[in-house]
């Protein structure tokens, strides 16, 4: 099962450090280079790591893989006026209980207006230190009363148990 994380990526790399280095470096005090994509010790990412105080040193992790995360999974969501990619960023965090994607994980690339279902292309951004990849989720129209009504298959009763019946 996928990791899906519970922190900023920032704040993630910060865990990992004062793990390495049995330190208690604090929020702010640690500044990360850009992610390179590696395979050197069985590790997808490495950057640069330059503390407040002593030499600069280079850690190897795995960024999380955007078709491992949702690819696989056949996202779909209704449509909720998206305009960007990043506006995803809230649902996906709904979806996998206390995740902290951040919108600057993902490149803001506008979704196209047209006839549902709609493909979205989510990329990681080349900056992330959370995230690589790319992978694609489904934007599905609105739901509307009419629709989950027939959806359902069971009439919606009001409070009296009366059916709701629409008609066109």
């Amino acid at each position: 099962m996928p990791y899906y994380p519970d922190k900023a990526g920032p704040l993630i790399l910060l865990d990992m450090v004062n793990d390495l280095r049995n330190a208690t470096y604090q929020p702010g005090q640690l500044a990360f280079g850009q992610p390179e994509a590696t395979v050197a010790h069985g590790r997808n990412t490495v950057l640069s790591v330059h503390p407040p105080q002593g030499t600069s040193f280079r850690l190897h992790y795995n960024r999380l893989d955007l078709e491992q995360l949702f690819g696989i999974r056949n996202l779909q969501f209704p449509d909720d006026d998206f305009q960007t990619s990043r506006d995803l960023v809230g649902v996906l965090n709904a979806i996998y209980v206390n995740a902290s994607f951040t919108p600057e994980d993902f490149v803001n690339a506008p979704i196209t207006v047209g006839p549902y279902p709609r493909t979205v292309t989510l990329m990681a951004a080349p900056d992330s230190v959370l995230v690589m990849g790319e992978c694609q989720v489904t934007v599905t129209g609105q739901n509307t009363l009419a629709q989950l009504l027939t959806e359902e298959g069971q009439p919606i009763l009001t409070q009296e148990g009366a059916p709701i019946i629409l008609e066109d």
